[in-house]
């Protein structure tokens, strides 16, 4: 499933086997993706890839990922933003058995992402903001959260 812009909401779904899983690429202010109760897995790139190209601050946020499985696939979430302030709440999900990360902000220390996002420089998002908490990360191949050293959510993981 990919979405250029727009409103998206993803309910009681299962998205399985493909190569990638969900794109969503926001351009505008007040467009919003939600995915709620659904299973993405054995998608063989990646599940999830969410990419921002608000060349300014949006209005509150743009988007929900609560209570999902996100297992088995070649990488969980990735995500990307060109301005600083898009914010995501990622909330009681599971995000295990991925071949790559389990949560990832496209950044140098996170290389394969690079080409996920091949309109940041360098791969650099952005600063995003990121809130949410219980979310069962583990079990990821390459690592549960990249970069370690971003300002993920105090509790953020169970």
């Amino acid at each position: 499933l990919a979405v250029l812009g727009g409103h998206v909401i993803i309910l009681r779904s299962i998205i399985r086997e493909n190569k990638l899983g969900i794109a969503h690429w926001f351009q505008e202010d007040k467009e919003e993706f939600i995915l709620y109760k659904s299973t993405l897995s054995e998608n063989s790139i990646l599940a999830l890839q969410i990419f921002s190209s608000y060349s300014h601050l949006p209005k509150g946020s743009i988007g929900e990922i609560v209570e999902n499985e996100i297992v088995k696939n070649g990488g969980g979430i990735y995500m990307a933003s060109v301005a600083s302030g898009s914010w995501i709440g990622i909330s009681n999900n599971r995000i295990a058995y991925n071949a790559d990360y389990g949560v990832a902000i496209s950044h140098p220390e996170c290389p394969q992402l690079k080409s996920l996002f091949p309109l940041l420089p360098e791969g650099l998002s952005a600063p995003i903001q990121i809130a949410g908490k219980q979310n069962e990360i583990r079990d990821n191949d390459k690592g549960d959260l990249c970069p370690l050293d971003y300002p993920w959510p105090p509790g953020f993981r169970k």
